[in-house]
């Protein structure tokens, strides 16, 4: 059988048509949902009378995390703690620096970048039945307070603890300074653990400049 010209054209057009769909339903996905970015990582640490403390840690991005501290051994709780969108996790110290028999367990978050600037979580025992957040005011976000020993911080600080003394030391900026190059000398701090609303705060015990 002898198809017309137009009949020929016809079933060219029909087999470009599938031609083309069957080329589409073989082309990736570009729309594809991109999966959210994280990173576990959980670390266990022994606390007081055989009690632990579990860390999780699930990073966000490279500069943000979500931390989950959960106590086990505790006779009056077993809850865990969120502390969402913080500094990724950099190292814990565990220490009784109001040396009342129960440790405190102090985690340090620091942040990606040039400035490095570390922040702690504190978690108190209350007399070793159970455990609270301790509540540090240069982290609450809601005070509108300017502390004078801060003046000149920007970062580069070191956490740590010197005969059961708590410690931070950094050193200090002039309005001039490059970020490597800080001109201002060093402050050290020194805190310490006071009661405050059924549970404790840390607070500044001393302030001493260091050559």
């Amino acid at each position: 059988m002898v198809l017309s010209k137009k009949q020929l054209l016809g079933s060219l057009l029909l087999l470009s048509i599938l031609y083309l769909l069957g080329c589409n339903n073989h082309k990736p996905n570009k729309t594809r949902k991109k999966s959210d970015y994280q990173e576990i990582k959980v670390t266990r640490v022994k606390f007081n009378y055989n009690q632990t403390f579990e860390i999780k840690e699930i990073k966000k991005g490279h500069s943000i995390s979500d931390i989950f501290v959960s106590g086990i051994g505790f006779q009056n709780s077993s809850n865990t703690i969120k502390y969402a969108d913080v500094y990724p996790f950099e190292d814990l110290i565990i220490t009784d620096i109001d040396t009342d028999g129960f440790e405190e367990l102090y985690i340090i978050t620091r942040s990606a970048g040039s400035g490095s600037y570390a922040e702690l979580i504190g978690i108190t025992s209350i007399k070793g039945k159970s455990y609270k957040t301790i509540y540090i005011p240069e982290y609450d976000n809601k005070l509108d307070t300017t502390y004078n020993y801060l003046n000149g911080y920007m970062g580069h600080d070191s956490i740590y603890v010197n005969n059961k003394q708590l410690c931070r030391e950094f050193p200090i900026y002039k309005p001039t300074d490059y970020n490597a190059n800080p001109t201002g000398g060093k402050r050290k701090i020194i805190y310490k653990l006071v009661e405050y609303n059924n549970s404790f705060s840390l607070q500044v015990d001393s302030v001493k400049m260091l050559n």
